[in-house]
């Protein structure tokens, strides 16, 4: 029985061969790291952005709310006050009569409410505006 070797040129086999060189697991490696880092990227700007809109909501509720106080109030006056809630949003009304000449012979005045609310995240200090109108009797 005669056994055949495989072909070789100079001493290295030509047939199929049965592993990867150590470039191509270099290079599968660095492709591997290259999209996981992307990926890593793309997944931690996500949660940055899903906590900004969890923030804004919050803020959101806390203005309507700081807003609905302020509005309820039965002797609103002009002026300005602020506050720093327990969540750590610092809330400033001003009360301000918008158009006094237009309301001077009504036996009611129009003031103007303004509501800034503000926090801060990841270093940057963020705001949100909430304007509302309202009507009350005039002190005579």
């Amino acid at each position: 029985m005669i056994m055949s070797c495989p072909p070789t040129v100079r001493g290295r086999k030509t047939g199929p061969r049965d592993g990867f060189t150590l470039m191509e697991v270099l290079v599968a490696l660095v492709v591997l790291g290259i999209a996981f880092a992307v990926i890593a990227r793309l997944f931690a700007a996500d949660l940055q952005g899903i906590k900004a809109s969890g923030d804004y909501s919050a803020a959101a509720v806390e203005a309507m709310a700081g807003m609905r106080e302020t509005l309820d109030k039965d002797k609103l006056t002009e002026g300005t006050f602020e506050e720093i809630t327990d969540n750590g949003y610092r809330i400033s009304v001003t009360v301000s009569k918008p158009m006094p000449e237009r309301t001077e012979n009504l036996s009611v005045e129009l003031l103007e409410v303004d509501l800034r609310i503000s926090w801060t995240t990841y270093g940057k200090t963020r705001t949100m505006n909430l304007s509302a109108m309202k009507l009350v009797e005039k002190k005579i």
